[in-house]
């Protein structure tokens, strides 16, 4: 008798499904549904927490994305699941895709500050590649920088960027990143495409008294 109930026990744990170990992605999307200061995702720490994002960049890679009070990162992860790379960022504002090579892949762009203190605040843009099973910090360029002097208040300081990014076709072989720039009433421009998987200049700067760049739209 023993036998058979052993053995009818044996046949029905057979037929019980094994519970799959949760993905390293499974894991994040936990730790950030209730993030915690002494909480780490792939050796991103989550103290100062402020949100997170979840993107589909392409073949089947999604990127997490946290920003924090004084810093943040990005952590990528395979159609697995398993995680690919990550990477420590500044405080992360805003974040966008754009395929700047049109592999299928899209890159992801930020804005970040990278410092503050008492009259003065300093932003940048940037742009992040995954490559070769890690994360790359493809290219960066000013966004935002003020300073006004405690003692000079009249010396205040003020620079302001803008990006966009253009598709190929309509006469351009390839996609384009195009950085402006407004410095001491001038605008700069600064126009980049991706070459072997780098940034590149593409034109050399320009700079405008007159009105401002065709890249940035007047306001009707």
């Amino acid at each position: 008798m023993r036998r058979i109930l052993v053995a009818s026990l044996l046949l029905v744990w057979s037929g019980v499904p094994s519970m799959a170990a949760e993905t390293e992605l499974q894991q994040a999307r936990a730790l950030l549904s209730r993030p915690t200061p002494t909480g780490v995702i792939a050796g991103l720490k989550l103290d100062g927490f402020r949100f997170s994002r979840e993107l589909e960049v392409g073949g089947g890679v999604r990127v997490m994305a946290i920003a924090g009070q004084f810093g943040g990162g990005l952590a990528a992860y395979g159609a697995s699941g398993d995680l690919i790379a990550s990477i420590a960022t500044h405080e992360i504002t805003w974040l966008q895709l754009f395929d700047l090579d049109e592999d299928g892949q899209s890159e992801v762009i930020t804005e970040e500050v990278d410092g503050r203190g008492t009259d003065v605040l300093m932003k940048s843009f940037a742009v992040y590649g995954i490559r070769s099973k890690k994360i790359e910090k493809l290219w960066s360029g000013e966004s935002y920088f003020r300073s006004v002097p405690y003692d000079r208040p009249n010396a205040s300081e003020e620079r302001l960027g803008f990006i966009r990014f253009f598709p190929s076709g309509g006469g351009y072989a390839n996609a384009r990143l195009i950085h402006v720039q407004r410095i001491e009433g001038h605008w700069r421009e600064n126009v980049y495409e991706m070459r072997d998987g780098h940034l590149s200049r593409a034109s050399a700067s320009r700079r405008s008294s007159a009105g401002r760049p065709a890249s940035i739209p007047r306001r009707n």
